[in-house]
């Protein structure tokens, strides 16, 4: 809660008043009710605000607003009282002040006179989610789920309950793993829009997410694998979701990465795939090595005069989306049910362990960066390693799915030179 205080404020006062050590201090001036001076302690930011009733843009009831109308030193408090006492005015007019002022300078949004959601998520989109991972995905919740209840409401008159609306639905509904995308995508914007001053205030700061995040311990096993990797090269499936999900499951890589893949990123000849730093959760370069296996696929893909994308369904121009229904697809011809495709990359990394690849290696190799004092002091990018480590995968990988098992063969000792899969589900 705001430390609160009364006193007349002066320009002496303004000036020595010192920021809180934590949370927001308000000082509201005896000689204007309603008039005041807020003191943020994160930001050490001085703010003249203003609470009076005033109608809603949204209702046209009358309600409690307080607004923010300027700056210390940037505006001072002669000025800031004029405005306090202009906007006053106005409101005992039946006038809301803050939307007159938005509409004047073109910043009303909606029609409301007010900055709303739907502005400022759409600014977000356009800035903000070409540097993250997974964007389409993200985009897809905005636009989706957040847009449909928020688009037209003033960000600043979100509260959390409206946060805990949304996410208690989508539990409800038995999709708890949505809820949490949900709330962290929230959070996400709201940060943001404070971060940038959009918003003076987050809203939703300190939100607890909706459910507690479940490290996943299956998935597929050696007879699921065969079954996902045969019907992912049937013509039910094919290009592009067949061969992508086969890099997921060769290479390792995020599913964003490799749908993102474009030829340029791509040497066949070297054996190497470069992703760039603006496409890696990592923030930095990640040099992927090629085993054979991988160059057969991409060898296997058809090319685009329009674009450079190595899979799209828009001529090379647009990188691929609907990984939903390809999911279920595979689903469907497979007759294998409960796995993500995130659960292919699990497969990589702890496999690689089974192949007895080094640890720092094997992180390596799914862009894993390194922790602690070795952030700073290991460098070493391991490419002949990370190279060694796929070749070897590659190959365990292609015994997997070309071994036929007799109906008996779980009763059987495998060969020395096959390595059981680890983690599979029973």
């Amino acid at each position: 809660m705001p430390k609160k205080s009364q006193a007349a404020l002066t320009a002496m006062l303004v000036e020595k008043v010192k920021p809180p050590a934590e949370g927001v201090t308000e000082i509201w001036d005896a000689a204007m009710p309603g008039f005041g001076l807020r003191i943020f302690a994160a930001t050490k930011i001085k703010s003249w605000c203003l609470m009076c009733r005033a109608p809603d843009p949204l209702t046209g009831k009358r309600k409690q607003f307080r607004w923010t109308i300027g700056r210390y030193p940037e505006m001072s408090l002669q000025e800031a009282r004029q405005k306090a006492g202009d906007w006053k005015d106005l409101a005992a007019k039946g006038i809301n002040p803050k939307a007159r002022v938005d509409a004047e300078s073109g910043n009303a949004a909606g029609g409301t006179g007010a900055l709303t959601f739907g502005a400022v998520a759409e600014k977000y989109i356009k800035r903000e989610l070409p540097a993250l991972a997974r964007p389409q995905e993200i985009a897809s919740i905005i636009r989706n789920r957040l847009m449909p209840a928020w688009e037209d409401r003033p960000i600043e008159g979100l509260r959390k309950r409206d946060a805990i609306k949304l996410t208690d639905a989508l539990i409800d509904a038995g999709t708890p793993h949505a809820a949490r995308r949900l709330y962290e995508t929230a959070i996400r914007i709201f940060r943001w829009a404070h971060e940038r001053d959009e918003i003076e205030i987050n809203p939703l700061a300190g939100l607890r997410p909706p459910v507690k995040k479940k490290a996943r311990r299956e998935m597929p096993n050696e007879e699921e694998l065969r079954a996902l990797w045969k019907s992912w090269d049937s013509e039910k499936i094919g290009y592009p979701f067949g061969p992508l999900q086969m890099l997921l499951l060769v290479t390792g890589q995020r599913r964003g990465e490799v749908a993102g893949m474009s030829w340029s990123e791509v040497d066949l000849e070297a054996r190497e795939w470069i992703i760039p730093a603006e496409r890696c959760k990592s923030d930095r370069d990640h040099l992927v090595p090629l085993s054979d296996l991988a160059v057969e696929i991409l060898r296997t893909l058809p090319r685009f005069k329009r674009g450079d994308l190595v899979f799209s369904t828009t001529g090379g121009e647009k990188p691929v989306s609907g990984f939903s229904k390809a999911k279920l697809l595979a689903d469907k011809v497979s007759g294998v049910s409960g796995w993500r495709m995130h659960d292919l990359r699990r497969v990589v990394r702890s496999n690689l362990s089974a192949l007895r690849v080094p640890e720092v290696v094997g992180e390596r190799v799914i862009n894993h960066g390194p922790k602690g004092l070795a952030k700073n002091y290991n460098l070493h990018e391991f490419v002949d390693q990370k190279k060694e480590a796929l070749d070897l995968w590659a190959d365990a990988l292609r015994k997997i799915i070309e071994r036929d098992p007799e109906p008996d063969a779980a009763a059987e000792t495998l060969p020395e030179n096959v390595v059981p899969m680890i983690g599979g589900r029973r």
